[in-house]
């Protein structure tokens, strides 16, 4: 054998050169493993009854299930038994190794993960953890959950908790989310990147999980809400809402301190005072709103990136000479006039369920006024009354 120093480092040859090389070995091998040729272990399966034949090198490459597997006694056979996993199964893994592919479906997948995990194949774990979190809607995130508790996988956990933050709108309306242990809800709410439209949704969520079991969950309550991002709320609301719940009322005192006592913040103890990565606050957000139209308002929303508006969204409304805010993630129409004579009402469109709300009246009738909105307080301004005044 000619001495190491004088071997060629595959480093030393070039990319190009290797790539071209390396493509057709593997086309090669994977002929010689389609015709059988050259193989030299076989293995047993016996759901059903099965013989799989392969290249004791090739799978000692790709898995350290079956290095270490080879370097047994065991493996020294030319037969080796596999009863832990069903042979379609296992063959479909086999082939896995030689092309770095496997067929997954949602009647599969579940067999495909479990047999993958006994046989250390990392990227078939991780293409099985992809296919259930893409297919969610068709495998259920009930089914998801208890897979997830049964087989106790890292990477299907990872997979799903970054479904979780990416979607927890969606997941917090779940019966599964009721179920969510402690440690697993502090993890998903401490995330900067959990999406969800404000911080008040994130609270209502967190409220529901609560109230699930109250009595069983007022030990963890305290650390949930301080993974908040509280200075991102109201003071009316963290009075009325917050500092209400049990053993809340230090986090709250710590809040309303930070946002109104800079001078303080050395000296308080708030785990999170900035707004999560994926939040913008309503006075971040330009939308324009236009109110020609008679009944279809087109809400044109500013694109910061792009530096264009866009069209999101028509919301019919058959008055008109009304004045409008934007608070919170609604839009306020206040006052206007239908058919020509003034009116007093006061409605609420909300950004995520697109629907009206009622709100109280105001005093007078009033259109072509001016609103605004100032230390949570609503103002109209001038215009007219049903009598022109």
């Amino acid at each position: 054998m000619a001495e190491c120093n004088t071997r060629q480092r595959l480093s030393e040859i070039g990319h190009d050169a290797v790539q071209y090389f390396m493509e057709k070995l593997l086309f090669n091998i994977y002929d010689r493993f389609d015709e059988q040729d050259l193989t030299d272990v076989t293995f047993k399966l016996s759901n059903p009854n099965a013989m799989v034949k392969a290249h004791r090198l090739i799978l000692s490459a790709a898995s350290p299930y079956f290095r270490d597997l080879f370097r047994d006694e065991k493996g020294i056979c030319p037969v080796i038994e596999i009863n832990n996993i069903d042979s379609d199964i296992f063959e479909q893994l086999i082939i896995f190794c030689y092309t770095g592919k496997t067929f997954i479906t949602n009647d599969n997948v579940e067999r495909v993960l479990k047999a993958a995990l006994i046989l250390q194949l990392e990227d078939t774990v991780a293409d099985c953890g992809d296919f259930i979190i893409e297919n969610i809607s068709n495998y259920s995130i009930k089914r998801v959950y208890a897979l997830e508790r049964e087989i106790q996988c890292a990477t299907l956990n990872q997979k799903l908790f970054e479904y979780e933050t990416q979607n927890f709108m969606s997941v917090a309306e779940s019966e599964e989310f009721l179920d969510f242990d402690a440690n697993k809800l502090q993890k998903i709410l401490e995330c900067n990147s959990l999406n969800a439209p404000t911080e008040r949704d994130v609270f209502e969520a967190v409220k529901r999980w609560y109230d699930y079991d109250a009595l069983g969950r007022k030990q963890h309550l305290q650390d949930l809400i301080s993974c908040l991002r509280l200075t991102q709320l109201d003071t009316t609301f963290l009075l009325t809402e917050i500092q209400t719940l049990p053993g809340c009322e230090s986090i709250v005192v710590n809040a309303l301190s930070w946002t109104n006592c800079p001078a303080l913040r050395s000296n308080l103890t708030l785990k999170y005072t900035e707004k999560r990565g994926s939040q913008t606050t309503s006075n971040e957000l330009l939308f324009a709103l236009n109110i020609k139209e008679r009944e279809n308002k087109n809400i044109f929303q500013y694109d910061n990136d792009e530096g264009v508006w866009y069209k999101w969204f028509d919301v019919k409304i058959t008055i008109s000479d009304f004045g409008v805010i934007f608070m919170d993630t609604n839009f306020i129409f206040i006052g206007g006039s239908r058919c020509g004579k003034a009116i007093n009402d006061v409605s609420r469109w909300n950004f995520k369920t697109k629907t009206f709300e009622q709100l109280p009246s105001m005093n007078q009738p009033r259109h072509s006024h001016s609103v605004l909105l100032l230390n949570e307080t609503i103002y109209a301004i001038g215009g007219k009354d049903e009598h022109g005044v």
